[in-house]
């Protein structure tokens, strides 16, 4: 995967909310979740479930598939990617602790998981912490480094 084409990203963390948001809405409706756009718009639960019916003709009202289906996209499994990824810096950049350091009581969700790899054709993203050097050379080190998750 080396021969990938990359490019870098610059966003604010409300951008990353928004883009983190985009990519779990994506990904659910790839593998039949339509209730997700509840948040978004006026429809009733029962209407998405007559959404998902209509749209999504091999599954019932209780089932979905799975990220890991063979039959599913790899886009679907990149964009679940990018969601895991900008979900667990968003969970992680203002705690007073790191990931290794983790509190079992307070940070229990999935949100503070390590992202784990579902797409077959690209790595997980990765996300650089933006250092403000002026601040980092006025002997601030410790909320000025960099952060590589």
């Amino acid at each position: 995967m080396s021969n990938v084409e990359k490019i870098i990203l610059e966003m604010s963390v409300n951008q990353a909310q928004l883009l983190s948001a985009m990519a779990e809405i994506g990904a659910r409706l790839y593998i039949g979740q339509p209730n997700v756009l509840g948040k978004f718009c006026d429809a009733s639960w029962d209407d998405l479930e007559k959404v998902k019916l209509i749209l999504y003709k091999d599954l019932n009202l209780n089932s979905n598939k799975s990220i890991n289906d063979i039959k599913l996209s790899d886009d679907a499994r990149q964009l679940w990617d990018v969601y895991q990824v900008l979900r667990f810096f968003l969970s992680w950049k203002d705690q007073p602790n790191t990931p290794e350091e983790r509190d079992w009581k307070k940070q229990m969700g999935v949100n503070f998981d390590s992202p784990t790899k579902t797409s077959q054709s690209e790595e997980l993203i990765k996300i650089y912490k933006r250092i403000d050097y002026e601040y980092f050379f006025k002997g601030n080190s410790k909320r000025s480094r960099m952060a590589k998750n």
